[in-house]
């Protein structure tokens, strides 16, 4: 009798998988015919993730199509993933002002949060905290916009700054960075610490489009730097030296309130 339960019960766990599983690439290949111009990012499987557990594929769809057509910002999914990395800037940034006990161990460490915290804005924090704070998180993000992410990326490094000032090298620092969610449990302690960093969304915006600025003219210069000339047929032409164009640097952040 055992084993036929535990046969049965086999069963049912492999049904319930297919079924997840079909819903769940239909989810996204409906949403590459949506957005042809993404297709399919793979943080994207992530997001579909937790829709799927709380409603239907259909609207998993349609609300995950809206996220990314009116919520979160242009880019954050694109081959170059400039959005997201811009706002990992932006971050930095902000602890600068914000969390100068941090930005001064990381000035230390001679290191920044970039590449470890894109994690947190690609995939909206889902893997990254606890699924029921995520729900919360997303919650708060299509309510009132992408620039809670920040709220909540300065709460989370609140909660886990002695974390954060415990790592004695940049590999360690990394670790933190990508595990931070360890231990967070409490809604309403993370919901306090969010409400500590409630930064103006004009602000956001701002620095925003300074780091993409800054982002564009740096990818900008490095592909000419790259793109080989073409070879000249005039000899006289070919030792002429270059005028080196004067591209016009981007403007020093806006400043963040206190």
């Amino acid at each position: 009798i055992i084993i036929i339960i535990i046969i049965i019960l086999t069963v049912i766990v492999i049904i319930i998988i297919v079924v997840v599983a079909r819903d769940h690439q239909a989810v996204l290949c409906a949403l590459s015919e949506h957005r042809p111009d993404i297709g399919y990012c793979q943080c994207l499987n992530y997001l579909a993730a937790v829709l799927l557990l709380v409603c239907e594929p259909d609207t998993a769809f349609w609300i995950l199509a809206a996220m990314i057509d009116y919520v979160i910002p242009e880019g954050y999914f694109s081959d170059s993933l400039i959005g997201a990395v811009a706002d990992t800037r932006v971050l930095q940034t902000l602890v600068s002002k914000k969390m100068p006990q941090i930005a001064r161990h990381l000035k230390k460490l001679d290191t920044n949060l970039s590449a470890a915290s894109l994690q947190w804005f690609v995939c909206l924090f889902v893997g990254v905290i606890p699924i029921h704070l995520t729900i919360r998180v997303w919650d708060l993000v299509i309510i009132h916009g992408s620039h809670v992410l920040f709220w909540v990326s300065l709460a989370v490094l609140h909660l886990q700054q002695e974390r954060v000032l415990s790592a004695q090298n940049e590999g360690e620092l990394y670790n933190v960075i990508t595990t931070i969610g360890e231990g967070l449990e409490d809604e309403n302690a993370l919901m306090d610490a969010i409400l500590k960093f409630r930064i103006s969304k004009t602000t956001i915006k701002q620095l925003r489009q300074h780091e993409r600025k800054s982002l564009s003219f740096r990818v900008s210069r490095e592909t000419q730097q790259n793109t080989p000339k073409p070879r000249s047929t005039d000899h006289a032409s070919s030792h002429r030296p270059e005028i080196p164009s004067d591209p016009q640097l981007p403007a020093p952040p806006p400043p963040i309130p206190s």
